[in-house]
C-alpha cells in the first residue's frame, strides 16, 4: 500500500516532463513496484511509448499481471503495441555485450520510433541489474551519457537501483548521475 509520502512521489513522476531522469533506490518488490506501476500507467494514459527492462526482484509475468490488475483496458495498450516488457537478459543479449554507445543509439532508435508512430515521447524504466556483470565506473559513465541524452530528447527515465546490492560511492555516484533522486 502507498502511504502519503509515496502519493506525493507518485505525483511528481506522473508530472515529469521530457528530457527527466530519476533515480530510484528500493529495498523491496513492493517498493519498486509501487512506484513503476503508476509511472507506467501515467505514461500510457498521457501516449507515451513505454518500456520496461525487467530485471530481479520481477519476472516479466509479474510486471505484465500487474500492469493488467492496475490499468483499466491494459490490453489495449498491449495491442496497440504501446508497451514493451522485456527481460533484461533477453534484452541485453540482443545487444550483445553492454557497450554504453549502442544502448544509448538504442534508446534514440525507440524514440524515433516512437514518435513517428504519434506516441508523444519515449518512457522507459530499467532496474541497474539488467547489466548483469558490468564495471561501476563504465556503468556510471554510461549514466552520465545517458543524462546528457535525456536531456535533450523527448524521453523520460526511470533507473531501479537495488540498495541491498550497492555501496555508498555507488549510491553517490547513481545520485549524482540523475537529474532526481528518491
Amino acid at each position: 500500500m502507498i502511504d502519503e509520502i509515496g502519493k506525493g512521489t507518485i505525483e511528481i513522476i506522473n508530472q515529469a516532463k521530457s528530457g527527466t531522469h530519476i533515480c530510484l533506490f528500493f529495498k523491496s518488490k513492493e517498493d519498486l513496484t509501487d512506484i513503476l506501476v503508476p509511472y507506467f500507467k501515467s505514461g500510457l494514459e498521457s501516449n507515451e511509448f513505454c518500456i520496461w527492462i525487467i530485471a530481479e526482484p520481477l519476472s516479466v509475468e509479474e510486471a505484465k499481471e500487474l500492469l493488467k490488475k492496475n490499468i483499466e483496458n491494459f490490453d489495449r495498450y498491449i495491442r496497440k503495441k504501446q508497451i514493451e516488457i522485456l527481460d533484461a537478459h533477453e534484452w541485453l543479449a540482443q545487444l550483445g555485450k553492454f557497450n554504453s554507445e549502442r544502448v544509448l543509439e538504442q534508446w534514440l532508435k525507440k524514440e524515433k520510433q516512437a514518435l513517428r508512430k504519434g506516441f508523444n515521447k519515449l518512457r522507459l524504466a530499467g532496474n541497474s541489474l539488467w547489466l548483469g556483470e558490468v564495471d561501476w565506473k563504465d556503468f556510471s559513465e554510461y549514466e552520465s551519457l545517458a543524462n546528457r541524452i535525456i536531456d535533450h530528447n523527448r524521453i523520460i527515465a526511470l533507473c531501479s537501483y537495488p540498495l541491498d546490492k550497492l555501496q555508498t560511492p555507488q549510491v553517490t555516484d547513481a545520485i549524482g548521475n540523475h537529474e532526481f533522486a528518491l
